[in-house]
């Protein structure tokens, strides 16, 4: 009895030795699919691992070899989640220090012509290629800070852009008083038709240069 109870058990042990032998495999498999995410099969090692926990003991020679083979692919696999990780930390450090170095260059820029909105847009397009970035108190206060210098820039170039066409206006009113004065006086009989050159009323060369008769 005592012999078949001990056959019994070596036949135990031994199926669990190849039960734990294919948990091997399989660990050793996850380590070199590298078309998987490396969370996925981390997922799976885990999983690999409590089925392990469940199994008992295999033979004693066997149980330390395997658990060796076994645990060398579970580090692995958790070594490289870990470099990943880091890797990801290191990326996003890099994109957050990119956009500071791009909020302190906008915040010292001044547009001086409305047609700096085109150096405005080159900036957002720039900070557009940043995103998404990892949410904490750094990013969301430089979101908060460029946001406030995007809306002063945007006010300073419709500033620029009213002052322009002001000037517009400034530098074709002499053109428009002779224009005027030739005018009223046909209306009063005064005079005849004249000729009105732009070229000589205005201090600058107009872009159509119109000799106009009244």
């Amino acid at each position: 009895m005592r012999h078949r109870l001990q056959a019994l058990i070596d036949d135990r042990a031994q199926a669990i030795a190849d039960q734990k032998q294919a948990l091997v495999e399989q660990a050793q498999a996850l380590t070199q699919q590298e078309d998987t995410p490396i969370a996925e099969r981390t997922r799976q090692a885990k999983t690999l691992q409590q089925q392990w926990r469940n199994l008992g003991r295999a033979p004693k020679g066997q149980e330390q070899l395997l658990w060796k083979t076994f645990r060398q692919a579970c580090d692995q696999l958790f070594a490289q989640r870990d470099a990943q990780k880091s890797e990801q930390v290191s990326r996003q450090q890099q994109r957050l220090d990119d956009m500071q170095a791009l909020v302190e260059r906008m915040d010292a820029w001044q547009p001086n012509h409305a047609d700096d909105l085109t150096k405005l847009e080159a900036f957002l397009a720039e900070a557009a290629a940043l995103e998404p970035l990892p949410r904490n108190r750094r990013s969301d206060g430089m979101q908060k800070r460029l946001s406030g210098i995007v809306r002063a820039r945007r006010e300073r170039l419709e500033r620029l852009k009213l002052a322009a066409r002001v000037q517009q206006w400034q530098a074709i009113l002499p053109l428009v008083s002779a224009h005027l004065d030739a005018d009223q006086a046909v209306l009063e009989h005064s005079a005849a038709g004249t000729d009105v050159n732009a070229n000589d009323v205005l201090d600058t060369p107009c872009l159509m240069n119109l000799n106009l008769r009244i």
